[in-house]
């Protein structure tokens, strides 16, 4: 199971509040955070809001229970309540796990915007080529008919005037259809574009 919370939610100071009131003596230590990969954020008590990344040590932490929250991208957070201890080692290590829906999300865009402009590139390069190929014919008829005379000559001469206009019609439309794959892939790119900016822009914590 996934839950997501939004990052705003944790800028302030309203997780901190929201959770029960830390049972604390008059104490303090040290605590130390370990994460692998390191260079995570994070977040003791709503504190450390400057985002100072692992391996992290608290200094003067109030003996007794606290909330902590440990962030990276690409990651799963991880939320839980420890218990810090006087004259004691205070070191934990927290493995992460890899979110791997962004990985796949940037896979598929990355992928889906190939295909887009490859797409693009053969459609028009096919339509281009089928209109050169027609105005090369065209041209050879016209030889033809600059030296044919009578119903021959009128003959080619239609010949010659259609190819002209189907060539440069093709010509048109190869230089537009550069853009109709953009049509066709862009809804699906932008789909999921939209869950990739969720993914990146909320906690997950998976359960």
């Amino acid at each position: 199971m996934i839950r997501y919370i939004s990052l705003i939610l944790f800028t302030g100071l309203a997780w901190g509040q929201a959770r029960d009131k830390p049972k604390q003596t008059g104490e303090y230590a040290e605590l130390k955070i370990i994460t692998i990969p390191d260079n995570a954020n994070v977040i003791l008590d709503s504190t450390n809001l400057h985002r100072a990344v692992t391996p992290l040590v608290f200094k003067d932490v109030q003996v007794g229970s606290h909330g902590i929250m440990i962030t990276k991208d690409d990651y799963y957070a991880i939320i839980e309540d420890i218990e810090v201890f006087a004259g004691q080692n205070n070191e934990l290590t927290y493995t992460l796990e890899l979110n791997k829906e962004i990985p796949r999300l940037k896979g598929e865009i990355r992928q889906l915007k190939l295909y887009r402009n490859l797409s693009s590139l053969v459609l028009s390069m096919s339509i281009i080529g089928a209109g050169a190929s027609i105005r090369s014919a065209a041209d050879d008829q016209y030889i033809e008919w600059k030296s044919a005379s009578g119903e021959v000559a009128s003959d080619l001469r239609n010949q010659v005037e259609s190819k002209d206009l189907i060539s440069t019609t093709l010509f048109s439309v190869g230089g537009f259809s550069v853009v109709i794959p953009y049509y066709i892939f862009e809804k699906k790119i932008q789909f999921l574009e939209s869950e990739l900016y969720n993914w990146e822009n909320f906690i997950y914590v998976k359960k």
